[in-house]
């Protein structure tokens, strides 16, 4: 059925599910995109904040290693110049020095916490400053000893962290080779400085953060030195290998010591066989991108929230705006007298089902009222009204299964019944209509009898917008011009033979 029933009494228009299901699923269609749209425009900003970050965190890891590679220079270049002094004197004196007088002198100046050792060829430490050992020590086990001992080269030898002999501390050895007056090796200057030497007023929160570090490795990868940010030195650790690829990039690891992942770049350091390695840890390089993050996604949260908000509120409208439709429509095609459907309505059913690819067949029923003319005259129009809507009423229950009843103009009535044989359902309407008119009216203290004139036409013939009540009026008027001779109830069913007498006329 494509429309319900107009009747007198109708309740208030109820908007189809089909147009809130549609309005429903393209209102969650733009939302879902609205969102998707959120998304991929915070997830973009923050892949690039992200990116951003990630460069300025590559270049001020490299910009800090170089820096921190200078400084390594400069602490190695402070230490080997108080040893090629010291080797200086010791040939220049053909052995003969004394360290506490070249300090003196101001040739030499150490640091308070650097011990100058001075070792013979057999390995015992004849002499040191600020204090030599009250026995005989032996150095000669010791790798800056041995590797000095056996080299043929005269240059900086930088040994591994040892506890010193001589000092009781962990300590970083720089060693020059001695040589006597006819150029033999004669044992090595020792230079002895702490571990944070290499770390010391560079190890800080404002280079490194608060997870920071910093290395420095030998050629051979042998680490020298390892600091956090704090400036806390240790002696010991991984080898270079370990921490970051050759190329000297940057590059993001977890620490094999403390397991933090960090951002390491390394640096050769100028002019010594060094290289500096700077680590940032990725907490601090990303502490600001989080707090992006979560700014992000915390605007775009509420901006889901309030499209959320929005888009009930938009179905609520919508829906408003559908029952509106509904009522306006309901109104331009309901009859204001009666309360049933009017012309409008039936052009409206003839055409959406001329649409369907399913439509049933279906008879439309008109009748006119023959004595309504007399009843205005005699009564008066608000008489008249009465009337019709007593028709409508009467009407209304005698129409409990058709598809619509509509008051087409005036005193004329429509009834679309849908079915199977519509022709026969059209005469069994017919027939209870002509039986609920047999007696006179009753209207407004007044008794009328009532002629009617009735014509069916069926989709048997010609299934077309229009066509159908075309059909009707040619029957109707065949059972009006009946009813003016008889002056009994007529009624006309469109056949064969006014299909063809109805073509013709249509074609003059």
């Amino acid at each position: 059925m494509l429309f319900a029933k107009k009747s007198v009494e109708a309740a208030d228009p109820q908007v189809h599910p089909k147009g809130i299901e549609r309005a429903t699923i393209a209102i969650f269609a733009v939302f879902v995109a609205l969102c998707l749209l959120v998304v991929f425009i915070v997830d973009q900003a923050l892949n690039s904040a992200e990116q951003f970050t990630n460069r300025s965190a590559d270049a001020r890891a490299t910009a800090i290693a170089r820096s921190y590679a200078n400084y390594l220079s400069e602490r190695t270049a402070a230490a080997d110049i108080l040893a090629r002094t010291v080797a200086f004197q010791y040939r220049n004196y053909k052995g003969k020095v004394d360290l506490t007088r070249l300090v003196a002198a101001g040739l030499l100046a150490p640091t308070d916490q650097t011990l100058v050792t001075l070792v013979d060829a057999d390995g015992r430490v004849v002499q040191a400053w600020p204090t030599s050992p009250e026995s005989i020590v032996h150095l000669g086990d010791r790798e800056h000893f041995v590797a000095q001992q056996n080299s043929v080269k005269d240059e900086l030898y930088i040994g591994a962290p040892v506890f010193g002999r001589v000092s009781n501390a962990w300590t970083l050895q720089f060693t020059r080779k001695l040589f006597d007056d006819a150029g033999r090796f004669a044992g090595v200057v020792v230079v002895s400085e702490p571990l944070d030497f290499f770390t010391k007023s560079f190890a800080n929160h404002a280079n490194l953060g608060t997870d920071g570090a910093v290395l420095a490795f030998r050629q051979d990868g042998r680490l020298l030195v390892r600091a956090s940010s704090d400036g806390t030195p240790l002696p010991t650790g991984e080898a270079l290998e370990r921490y970051v690829a050759s190329d000297e990039s940057s590059n993001f690891i977890f620490d094999p010591v403390d397991h933090h992942r960090r951002l390491y770049a390394r640096q050769p350091v100028p002019g010594y066989p060094i290289t500096a390695i700077v680590a940032l840890s990725v907490r601090d390089i990303y502490a600001d991108l989080e707090r992006q993050k979560n700014a992000y996604w915390g605007w775009a949260f509420l901006l889901v929230l309030a499209l959320t908000a929005a888009a009930f509120l938009a179905k609520s409208y919508v829906r408003t705006l559908l029952q509106q439709r509904a009522i306006n429509a309901n109104i331009a095609e309901t009859d204001q007298l009666t309360g049933l459907g009017n012309r409008r309505a039936l052009d409206t059913y003839t055409t959406n089902r001329f649409k369907r690819d399913d439509r049933p067949p279906v008879a439309l029923v008109l009748f006119d009222i023959a004595d309504f003319a007399v009843i205005n005259d005699r009564y008066g129009d608000d008489v008249g009204d009465s009337f019709l809507k007593m028709v409508a009423n009467r009407l209304t229950q005698l129409t409990k299964t058709a598809d619509l009843v509509v008051r087409v103009k005036s005193d004329q009535f429509g009834v679309l019944l849908s079915g199977n044989e519509p022709a026969a359902r059209g005469l069994e309407f017919v027939r209870a209509l002509f039986d609920s008119y047999r007696f006179p009216v009753h209207f407004r203290g007044y008794s009328q009898d009532v002629t009617l004139c009735v014509g069916i036409g069926t989709s048997e013939y010609e299934d077309a917008p229009g066509a159908l009540r075309g059909q009707a009026s040619y029957a109707l008027d065949l059972a009006k011009r009946a009813a003016s001779q008889t002056q009994r109830n007529e009624y006309r069913v469109y056949d064969h033979a006014m299909f063809q007498q109805f073509g013709d006329e249509r074609g003059v």
